[in-house]
């Protein structure tokens, strides 16, 4: 059975790891990770550059974080305007770190999403927030739900379809 074993490791696609002149994709833009040495942490975008000021080889470290602090940010936004369109109340917003989901709601208001959708275009992430906020009204996957999703972000299948090519990828992104 080696060959059988070795033929399936070969099919799954290497991690990415975020290093120096390394590419990523980022809110679906194929972007350069540049590192550069100095005293003031500080990440900015730049054309098609990612630039990460740091030093003691934190630079990852500084990278990951900025890219949360970004992606919650986006989130509060998005959550905002569509809890008020669907008048919801959501209680907490988390980040999670899972590599089995996207988001995940509960009927006490508490909506998590994956930071790694930093990574996907941001109509991906608006899918998201707006599948979860519709559960806030239909704690299921009903025509009623998916009409209520719909609703907010009419391209929604565009979305899934872009998830089940690319999900892979933003699993694959590692720090360390």
């Amino acid at each position: 059975n080696a060959d059988w074993i070795y033929e399936q490791f070969s099919s799954f696609s290497p991690l990415i790891f975020i290093e120096n002149n390394s590419h990523i994709l980022f809110e679906g833009k194929r972007k350069k990770i540049i590192f550069e040495n100095s005293t003031n942490t500080n990440v900015f975008i730049e054309n098609n550059k990612i630039i990460i000021k740091g030093n003691n080889n934190k630079h990852k470290i500084i990278l990951r974080d900025w890219m949360k602090k970004r992606t919650l940010s986006i989130l509060n936004n998005l959550i905002e305007s569509y809890s008020k369109e669907l008048k919801v109340n959501v209680k907490k917003v988390r980040l999670s770190s899972s590599y089995n989901y996207w988001g995940y709601c509960n009927s006490a208001g508490v909506i998590s999403i994956n930071w790694r959708l930093i990574f996907a275009p941001h109509n991906v992430m608006h899918y998201i927030v707006a599948h979860e906020l519709s559960h806030l009204i239909e704690f299921n996957h009903s025509d009623k739900f998916w009409h209520q999703v719909e609703s907010l972000c009419p391209d929604y299948k565009k979305q899934i379809k872009w998830l089940k090519k690319n999900d892979n990828y933003l699993s694959r992104v590692r720090f360390d």
